[in-house]
């Protein structure tokens, strides 16, 4: 075998599920952290429509070998990336979100693995649009989405050409807006990375 999956880690003990009233809609956040002196470090979080947390799951550090840089090339960030951390993280959800939602806007995701509607989301300074869920279409697989009054309108890219599909992720976008702000979850994974890090560092040394 060339490439193991990447082993995973659940957080559990410190998330409440909220009421199933509330839940009526959720998003995950994918993000990938810590590509310093080529170690990557994934995360992805379930939040429902109010923000709170009801899954999250960290990858442990992945090392690419010498033999594996000369094996996989130019490819082999993108590879360790799609393959071994998004692909791993999104199998490892119990709870099958609504919408994902990348951290970056290169990846490329096979569609037969994530069942889920993929996007990447930023923000813009782009002048709002008029009215609350319009969006303005800037190619196939882009658009400019008011998911907030008064607000910037968000840069949506989607990952499925299909228009049914884009409507679908535009709906949850704009159900999840009105009671948080879709980004925010993004920052909170980022800064548990950052902890797992230390930690898992503190693990290497102490081993060591």
């Amino acid at each position: 075998m060339i490439w193991c999956p990447a082993s995973l880690t659940e957080v559990s003990t410190l998330i409440s599920k909220p009421d199933s009233a509330s839940v009526n809609q959720t998003m995950a956040y994918l993000v990938i952290a810590g590509q310093r002196e080529k170690e990557y470090l994934g995360g992805i979080m379930v939040v429902d429509r109010r923000g709170l947390p009801l899954e999250f799951h960290y990858s442990e550090k992945v090392n690419p070998t010498k033999i594996q840089e000369i094996l996989y090339g130019n490819v082999l960030e993108r590879f360790i990336k799609e393959n071994v951390l998004c692909e791993n993280l999104f199998q490892a959800l119990k709870t099958k979100p609504d919408l994902l939602i990348l951290d970056e806007r290169e990846l490329e995701l096979s569609g037969e693995v994530f069942s889920s509607p993929v996007v990447y989301l930023e923000k813009t300074k782009v002048k709002p649009l008029k009215e609350v869920s319009l969006n303005e279409r800037l190619n196939e697989e882009s658009v400019l989405f008011q998911a907030r009054r008064y607000e910037h309108p968000l840069l949506v890219r989607f990952y499925n050409s299909n228009p049914e599909e884009q409507k679908k992720a535009l709906a949850v976008i704009s159900n999840i807006s009105e009671t948080m702000d879709v980004l925010e979850p993004i920052s909170r994974i980022k800064e548990a990375l950052k902890q797992v890090e230390k930690e898992l560092g503190g693990a290497d040394n102490h081993d060591g």
